[in-house]
């Protein structure tokens, strides 16, 4: 088609996507779990879909401990990349809420927090986004797993059916 940006394109796909995967599913929400804040530039161009985001922040410590991790699935990386990384992925981040802000619905919410009092955070997400998620907030309050659902890619939560949600006694 004439006139269409490479853009364009990509957001007809995706579209084309989330209306599939939402129709064999049966789910109404679908969450798209990307950490790249172009990616959420990208889907806020989508028209037709009414899509919110939560922007995760976390402390330089626990980004620096997370990157020197061995015998996981991403490389471990040197102490000053992940530095370089964590400052560069939290200036376009910042950069993706101002953008966002005002059009979409926006959250924002620490990695600690969620981990420290996870009942609390996902009961103000399930409000905020009128979601229920009282069974969630239960399972947290009872230590009992909550269902990963499915992923496609990203992090090792992917090859895991379910976790338990709170901090560890080691971190």
């Amino acid at each position: 088609m004439e006139g269409r940006t490479c853009q364009d394109e990509r957001l007809q796909q995706n579209k084309e996507m989330f209306d599939l995967i939402g129709k064999v599913s049966g789910c109404n929400v679908l969450i798209d779990s990307s950490k790249y804040p172009t990616r959420a530039l990208l889907l806020a161009g989508m028209d037709g879909v009414e899509v919110s985001y939560i922007y995760l922040r976390r402390r330089l410590s626990g980004v620096l401990a997370s990157f020197s991790k061995q015998n996981v699935e991403q490389p471990s990386k040197a102490k000053i990349l992940a530095i370089v990384y964590y400052l560069a992925m939290n200036m376009f981040s910042w950069l993706a809420v101002l953008k966002l802000r005002g059009k979409h619905q926006v959250i924002s919410l620490s990695y600690e927090e969620m981990i420290d009092n996870p009942a609390r955070v996902f009961s103000h997400l399930g409000a905020t986004l009128k979601m229920d998620l009282a069974t969630t907030v239960h399972n947290i309050q009872s230590g009992r797993p909550v269902e990963v659902g499915l992923l496609f890619e990203g992090n090792r939560i992917r090859e895991m059916n379910s976790i338990i949600v709170g901090r560890n006694r080691g971190d």
